[in-house]
């Protein structure tokens, strides 16, 4: 699951835009139980709606204005609402635009959504280099993936609900998977009695497909699904079941370049400082246990080849923005798992590590 944003319902509802509280709140309530006037209202006036309602619809609305504000990260869904045409008011915070989209425009809403579950996610993101460029989006085709992830999960005791949405752009193919996991039972209570209910969580999948590089970016929440879709993403989006099987569908990245070339990892552009902050090395020699260097000043000398295969390592780049330094801490571990993509600035990072032969494609 992706991290939640900092939340605080008052700062939430200053900053959404007082009607389109109401317009929401009206998917719940009669016009003549809302307090008059709601437009200049206070957010303690909604508190106060909320609290003298039932429980279960409380909770069902905090979660949805929870969920709205956690779409805000980043700006998410401004950027949605731009790809979308959706017009935008000079007035409205990210948190009004989140709000109007998702009363107005869901797709736009799930569509920023799926960007968010993506980068906020704690999970790696895995890359697959699958060679075709062009994607096929039809209905057919969706219904077939659909189809296809549904008898997986069931087959796996995750219930065989599932959703799909794809969003096929010029430049890249999004696709936002939502399923059930593992059932699992929790204590509630019923009138004076606690009984168990049982229930599927929803987890949520996202794929987003570079047609230019031919790379496939999953953010699976089990890893042991990334190969269901890697194959099901081949077979029906590019055509070719086989794509899945190339020797050289994983080999995204090494590290090789950090161990025999210490000296190359200087500035460059609007790099500005590369540095190492954390290093695993496999040491060769067989029975031997992974090695793990880490802390401030860390050479890239003291990865030698001489002390073992690196097989994962942590950087921190400085990159100059307008005038200023930023720091950008991410980590590869090869062939294809990295957190690099999920940060500000991957572009211009992907950039510099392709010239320094670490990102391979």
């Amino acid at each position: 699951m992706p991290k939640h944003k900092d939340w605080n319902f008052s700062t939430f509802l200053r900053s959404a835009n007082a009607d389109l509280v109401e317009r929401y709140l009206l998917r719940f309530f009669r016009r003549e139980q809302l307090p008059p006037y709601l437009v200049g209202m206070n957010p303690d006036y909604v508190e106060h709606v909320l609290d003298n309602t039932d429980d279960t619809l409380k909770a069902v609305i905090i979660d949805d204005l929870r969920r709205i504000n956690d779409s805000c990260y980043r700006d998410l869904p401004i950027m949605a609402a731009q790809r979308f045409s959706v017009p935008l008011y000079a007035k409205d915070k990210t948190q009004a635009v989140a709000l109007r989209l998702f009363l107005d425009f869901p797709r736009v809403f799930d569509f920023a959504w799926a960007l968010y579950s993506y980068t906020a996610s704690y999970a790696d993101i895995s890359q697959h280099w699958l060679q075709r460029h062009d994607t096929r989006t039809d209905g057919n085709t969706i219904s077939a993936f659909k189809s296809e992830l549904q008898s997986f999960f069931a087959n796996h005791g995750r219930g065989k609900e599932c959703r799909v949405q794809v969003y096929d752009w010029p430049e890249e193919l999004v696709i936002l998977v939502q399923h059930g996991s593992h059932p699992r039972t929790i204590p509630c209570w019923q009138d004076a009695e606690i009984t168990m209910n049982l229930f599927h969580p929803v987890w949520e999948g996202v794929l987003i497909y570079d047609k230019a590089r031919a790379v496939l970016s999953a953010k699976v929440p089990a890893r042991g699904d990334r190969e269901n879709y890697v194959r099901s993403f081949s077979s029906l989006f590019l055509g070719d079941a086989t794509l899945a099987d190339d020797p050289d569908r994983d080999r995204i990245f090494t590290l090789k370049p950090l161990q025999t070339r210490p000296s190359d990892w200087v500035g460059d552009g609007r790099v500005n400082t590369v540095e190492l902050r954390k290093a695993k090395l496999k040491p060769r020699s067989p029975n031997s246990e992974v090695t793990t260097l880490e802390g401030d000043g860390l050479h890239f000398t003291k990865i030698d080849p001489g002390r073992g295969e690196l097989i994962e390592a942590k950087l921190r780049f400085t990159i100059v923005t307008d005038g200023k330094d930023e720091k950008v801490t991410f980590t590869i571990t090869p062939p294809c798992l990295t957190d690099l993509i999920k940060k500000r600035h991957a572009d211009v990072i992907a950039d510099y590590l392709r010239g320094k032969g670490v990102l391979l494609r």
